[in-house]
Parts: C-alpha cells; structure tokens; sequence
C-alpha cells in the first residue's frame, strides 16, 4: 500500500471482502457512470471473463513485457458463450485454480452446448448441489458496499526510487 502510495496510485480494500469482488464493483461503478468509460482489468485470473462486454477488457500481461487484450469475442470464439454465461459454464466445469470440482463429464465443450442447448442434460439432485454451489462460488459480487469516488485522485506523495524499493524490500 505504501509503495501504491508513493507511485499516486488509488487503491481500496474492504476486510473480509474477496479483491474479486472489489475489482468487480469498481468496474461495474465506472461503466456504468458514464457511457464513454471503460474498463481494463489487468489480470490473468479467468474469474474476471464473466463481467466482459464492449465497455470491459482484460489487458493480460505476458512474459517478456508484452501484453494481449481480452475482451467478450475471445469468450465467444474460444467457449462458444455469450461472456453473461461463463459462470454458468465454469460453474459446470469447476475451477481447479480455485479447488473448485465441477460435475463429472462435463467439459467445456460439452458445457457450451448444454448451455446452448445443442445438447439435454438434466442433473440429479447431487449434481444441483454442485452447480448452485459453484455458482455461488465463482460468481462475482458487483455490488460490494464501497465509499469510494471513482473520480477522486490517488493521494499525493513525494517518494523516490530509493524509497519505492525499501518499501518493496527490494
């Protein structure tokens, strides 16, 4: 935080509340206050390919300094899903980065084209359980309770270089 500090960078946090969920709000806030905003969230966390469409992208950084922008026509072209459905899908398949078991048998094709309805599947009772229970996991709060101004500054520091990297242990 010091070192977000030192660089003018905004930051906020809620204890006891997932940065998921933060990012997600905040997001959510900035596109919908002006229709001229977008958002670009930098992360390679596949949680955040839920809340993409015209107005948010992920800016994915790659090694060697470069970077790949994602937005909604790569869940499109590489799930076959509109991206309001790729919790849906995850919530089938599971999330094994986040421990998260899906239902046996199901894949991310065959997700897609249950959900498309290329495909039936009706689940039993233990298989529900599954699914309401990953949706509640994966899906992400857009609605966190938030005192932040999305246009106020970052708070206004004087640090040098030096400083930055004893702050980062450097």
């Amino acid at each position: 935080k010091n070192a977000l500090d030192c660089c003018n960078i905004s930051w906020v946090e809620k204890p006891g509340v997932e940065a998921d969920d933060v990012i997600a709000t905040l997001s959510t806030r900035f596109v919908d206050e002006d229709e001229t905003n977008y958002s670009y969230i930098a992360s390679t966390d596949t949680d955040f390919l839920q809340l993409l469409h015209e107005r948010c992208k992920i800016l994915k950084l790659l090694q060697g300094g470069k970077h790949s922008i994602i937005d909604a026509h790569f869940v499109e072209e590489k799930y076959s899903i509109n991206p309001g459905r790729y919790v849906e899908l995850k919530s089938w398949v599971g999330d094994k980065a986040d421990n998260i078991n899906g239902i046996p048998g199901i894949g991310w094709m065959r997700g897609a084209e249950i959900l498309n309805g290329k495909r039936n599947r009706e689940l039993t009772t233990e298989e529900s359980i599954i699914y309401e229970r990953n949706l509640k996991l994966i899906r992400l709060n857009r609605q966190v309770d938030l005192v932040h101004n999305l246009s106020e500054p970052g708070r206004l520091y004087s640090c040098s270089n030096s400083d930055i990297f004893e702050l980062c242990e450097f």
